[in-house]
């Protein structure tokens, strides 16, 4: 009988609980200069222009989670990107960096 009440329990709570959306995904066009880069980090410091809706211009650091794109880019590079901001900004990274005119 207790195995039954446990049983019919955790039905009830499994059927109580809302399944968790997935994180917002962002992505927002970005064009700036590549001031530094960190090889063992994956990441480049950019001064972006204000990327809108977003944030205002600025420089930061952006990790770049494709080795082949880091290794594509130099120091004083202007260059286009999409910025991806997943979970309302608190997790972000470049991404599609190709070369850009000032």
């Amino acid at each position: 009988m207790k195995a039954i009440l446990v049983a019919v329990t955790v039905l009830l709570l499994a059927a109580c609980t809302k399944p968790v959306p997935p994180e917002p995904v962002e992505e927002h066009a970005m064009h700036g200069v590549v001031l530094r880069l960190d090889a063992e980090a994956l990441t480049a410091t950019v001064k972006h222009d204000e990327i809108k809706g977003f944030m205002g211009a600025m420089t930061m650091e952006y990790s770049i989670r494709d080795k082949d794109q880091f290794a594509q880019i130099k120091p004083g590079e202007w260059i286009n990107a999409t910025v991806i901001a997943k979970g309302k900004g608190k997790e972000y990274w470049m991404d599609n960096i190709k070369p850009a005119r000032p």
